[in-house]
């Protein structure tokens, strides 16, 4: 991996960043004193111009210094950007689970779109492990039948990434999806939406395997998709993996919430 590779996989920690903040603020609140201490006091201009100038030859090696000694490259900025991408990216795109709520408005208007909120996520992982579990609580929008219920579901999806693959779970009611699971694909039940995923890149496990989350009892349909050697390195990457799962999920709730838990259920 060449240098300019690993400088852009350099992962800084958040605590790091904000201790720079501070200590850029500080210094210029400092600067900005012996500014005004030189323009009021005449008789120590010397000692003023001293200070400033020491301090402006070493707060860029202090910060330099402090950003290495503390930021991931290699492996762990890999292992470290592919945690904060489950925990802070995927939850931000569950946004895509709804459908825009603002009044129709004319493109040449003053007003502003509104702001969607974000569906109830619980998240389940870890800042040293590429592995996440997620359980959304979301209406079916644009259900595909429109009698079908469009009460709140539950639902569950796991993400484990690699350098060149994710696998993804999504999690069903076994209850819903019958004690024939095992000779059923994936498709058969979502044709539709597993249809549009594997024109996406998507390859789909035959049958189920069964799966435990937050004390519930699940069968997981199995999804893998290869992912560009770039992934990490390229927000482009990441926000077309994370759009793409998110309307598929979506799309999968639209065209079968049936086999989504209800979210008042209690049932295992």
């Amino acid at each position: 991996m060449n240098l300019v590779s690993n400088i852009s996989i350099l992962v800084v920690p958040r605590w790091v960043r904000n201790t720079v903040l501070i200590i850029l603020a500080t210094l210029s609140a400092a600067y900005f004193a012996l500014a005004i201490i030189g323009i009021v006091d005449h008789q120590r201009p010397g000692w003023i111009e001293a200070g400033t100038y020491i301090l402006g030859i070493l707060i860029p090696f202090l910060l330099i210094g402090l950003i290495v000694s503390y930021s991931q490259s290699g492996v762990e900025a890999l292992i470290a950007r592919s945690a904060r991408f489950l925990d802070e990216t995927i939850p931000s795109l569950c946004t895509l689970f709804n459908e825009p709520d603002g009044e129709f408005r004319n493109i040449g208007s003053r007003n502003k779109p509104s702001a969607m909120k974000r569906p109830d996520i619980l998240v389940q992982s870890a800042q040293d492990l590429a592995i996440a579990n997620y359980i959304v609580t979301v209406r079916p929008q644009a259900p595909f039948d429109a009698n079908a219920d469009a009460s709140e579901r539950l639902v569950p999806f796991r993400i484990e990434l690699n350098a060149h693959k994710a696998n993804v779970n999504v999690l069903l009611s076994c209850e819903a999806v019958g004690s024939g699971r095992a000779a059923e694909s994936a498709k058969d039940l979502f044709p539709h939406s597993i249809g549009g995923a594997e024109h996406e890149g998507y390859w789909f496990a035959k049958g189920f395997i069964e799966r435990e989350m937050n004390d519930k009892h699940y069968c997981a349909i199995v999804a893998v998709k290869q992912l560009p050697d770039d992934f990490l390195s390229n927000p482009i990457a990441r926000l077309a993996f994370g759009q793409d799962l998110i309307l598929m999920l979506r799309a999968m709730l639209a065209e079968r919430p049936d086999l989504f838990h209800l979210a008042s259920s209690t049932a295992p």
